[in-house]
């Protein structure tokens, strides 16, 4: 699961996330599916799948093994693709050394006109729902942050990631958030001259 949160490029799915399910033969299952509650897609006849956290692959994997499972489907024919049309907000709570610790809310998108263009479009793209921002809708990290142990705590899991570039220039490797997230900044304890902007 530790490797679940670094697979690079595909933006893990949450609860709220707007996908299209298409497989050629796939009639009674094609169409557009909201991520519940508690990140589940609800699919005809087969049980709901767990897709949070899982990239667009994973759960396209998840979806053609049930169906075969089921019966419904011989394996050559389950072949499903998952589109991302829209992600949707997410709220995180960030506490430690931030000046505004509490929950804060990312990714928030107005419905307007760019938004229905946007879900015609194929895939999804946000800046917003990345450790940065989280840390950023925080009101940003006080001079006593330990900044290269920033931790990022998803089902249990955690991880420390080294955000220090972010203040230099240097690329980071900057985290896709989901719903269930938490991220923790520890203090130094010690005031640093170099964190005041």
């Amino acid at each position: 699961p530790v490797a679940n949160i670094q697979t690079r490029n595909a933006l893990p799915l949450s609860p709220g996330d707007l996908i299209e399910v298409m497989m050629e033969y796939g009639e009674g299952f094609n169409g557009t599916y909201v991520l519940d509650n508690l990140g589940l897609l609800s699919l005809p006849i087969i049980n709901a799948i767990d897709a949070s956290g899982l990239s667009p692959r994973d759960l396209s994997e998840r979806i053609e093994l049930a169906l075969i499972k089921s019966g419904i489907f011989r394996p050559a024919m389950a072949t499903v693709h998952i589109k991302i049309l829209h992600l949707a907000e997410i709220e995180v709570p960030v506490t430690g050394a931030v000046f505004q610790p509490g929950r804060v809310l990312i990714n928030k998108k107005n419905a307007n006109a760019e938004m229905d263009e946007r879900v015609a479009a194929d895939g999804d793209y946000s800046n917003k729902r990345l450790l940065s921002e989280a840390i950023r809708a925080a009101s940003g990290v006080r001079p006593d942050a330990k900044l290269d142990q920033v931790i990022l705590i998803r089902q249990g899991w955690q991880i420390e990631v080294d955000l220090t570039g972010i203040l230099s220039g240097v690329a980071v490797h900057d985290y896709p958030l989901i719903a269930g997230d938490q991220v923790i900044v520890p203090s130094t304890g010690c005031f640093q001259s170099h964190l005041v902007r």
